[in-house]
């Protein structure tokens, strides 16, 4: 893998943290404003010139916003939480493109690791699926994979469609690997 691309790709890492860290920030921001719109809501100590009235006091209405406001925070925190999650594995990505310039391209991948993958690609259907909602495979080519009869007959069909279908299919090919078998890459990577 070239500099240049390990520099383009860290570059890219690098402004999609910036993404993550600013809708963060986003996030942060919209929490702190529904819990000023909860504590506004909030029932208020009444003075004594002040009266209350039935809406006030109405408990179905009070018990509704309080499911409102719960779920209010709880969705924003589940984003947030989400969000920071998302940030942590770019990061963590970032660190690994740096520490290792050698990870190969998904074509590098395949051409030194084919046989190997012939034989030790485990269950096909995540990968698959990965493929075909990346528009590399359709849904005709996935049951053309999936009808052969032994599992080396399948994986070699879909190694040999991705590789039919040029570089950047067998770059979505290696990414979908690397999400549903990481320990498979990283041993054959290693070995």
């Amino acid at each position: 893998m070239s500099s240049c691309k390990i520099k383009r790709d860290l570059e890219s890492c690098e402004r999609e943290i910036e993404k993550l860290q600013k809708t963060i920030k986003q996030k942060n921001k919209e929490l702190q404003e529904v819990k000023a719109y909860i504590e506004k809501l909030s029932p208020k100590v009444k003075t004594d010139n002040q009266t209350q009235t039935d809406e006030d006091n109405d408990p179905q209405r009070l018990l509704y916003e309080a499911i409102n406001k719960d779920n209010l925070i709880e969705e924003l925190s589940g984003t947030k939480a989400q969000l920071e999650k998302e940030l942590r594995t770019a990061e963590e990505e970032l660190k690994t493109s740096s520490a290792n310039p050698s990870t190969p391209n998904g074509q590098a991948f395949i051409t030194k690791h084919r046989m190997e993958l012939v034989n030790r690609l485990g269950l096909l259907p995540p990968i698959l699926t990965r493929l075909h909602v990346r528009g590399v495979l359709s849904q005709e080519e996935i049951e053309i994979v999936e009808i052969k009869p032994t599992k080396s007959q399948q994986n070699q069909a879909l190694l040999n469609m991705v590789v039919r279908k040029g570089a950047r299919a067998q770059e979505y090919f290696y990414l979908a690997l690397r999400e549903s078998d990481l320990l498979l890459v990283e041993d054959l990577c290693n070995s």
